[in-house]
Formats: C-alpha cells, sequence, structure tokens
C-alpha cells in the first residue's frame, strides 16, 4: 500500500466542498457463459471534503491524455478505514452513476484523528 506524508493539515470544514462519494471495490464476477468478468460493487457511500490538487496534459500513444489530481477526507469509520488503493471512488453528488476516480494513496489517520485523507485521481485520453 502507497502511503503519503504525515505534512501538518489545514482543518476540515466538514460544510466547505461537501460532495457525496460512492466507494466501489473490484470483484470478480462469473457469467452465464463461464467466464469471468470484473465487477465494480458499490461498498458504501459518504459525506467527504474534495479538495482538487492540480492537473496536466500531455502526449501518449499518439494522443493527448489528461489527468488531474485531488484529495478528499474522510470521516473515521470502520467503512472508511476498509478502503483498498484498488478501490475506486465516484463523486455521485450529481446522481449515479458518478464521476469515476482511483484511489491512489490512503493516508492512515494519526491517533484521535476524525478524518482519513486519500489522494484520488483519474485520467483520460482523447481521441
Amino acid at each position: 500500500m502507497q502511503r503519503v506524508s504525515h505534512a501538518p493539515r489545514r482543518r476540515v470544514n466538514s460544510v466547505s466542498n461537501r460532495r457525496r462519494f460512492a466507494f466501489d471495490a473490484p470483484q470478480d464476477v462469473e457469467s452465464a457463459g463461464g467466464g469471468v468478468t470484473k465487477g465494480w460493487p458499490e461498498q458504501f457511500e459518504c459525506w467527504a471534503h474534495l479538495e482538487i490538487a492540480g492537473g496536466g496534459e500531455g502526449v501518449a500513444d499518439g494522443g493527448i491524455v489528461s489527468n488531474l489530481a485531488a484529495r478528499i477526507a474522510l470521516r473515521v469509520a470502520p467503512e472508511t478505514r476498509s478502503i483498498k488503493t484498488t478501490w475506486r471512488a465516484r463523486d455521485v453528488s450529481n446522481g449515479a452513476p458518478g464521476e469515476v476516480w482511483n484511489v491512489l494513496a490512503v493516508e492512515p489517520p494519526a491517533p484521535g484523528a476524525s478524518y482519513i485523507w486519500f489522494r484520488i485521481g483519474k485520467g483520460k485520453a482523447a481521441p
């Protein structure tokens, strides 16, 4: 598991930039024909504080690729402690299915902390 540094963070204002996120874990699902495909069943939804960290564009495989990085803070709970870097997060604030982000890193909360921080990102190739 990749961890981010324990740099000091500003206090999370639970009202500012509040978004609704759903979290999905990868799961192999057997199809009727005997094949296996990867499914993403939703594990839970919760409120999160979202901070956009930045983004950029580049060229890869003959196309333009844009990337966006962000951090989210979630209240410490058994559900939020279960999130792994193999999961994905979906911003469902404007309805399902939502905007999909990859969970890139989990910062373990300090003892007595109220929030867990996650680094999330997404990238998309333009045709």
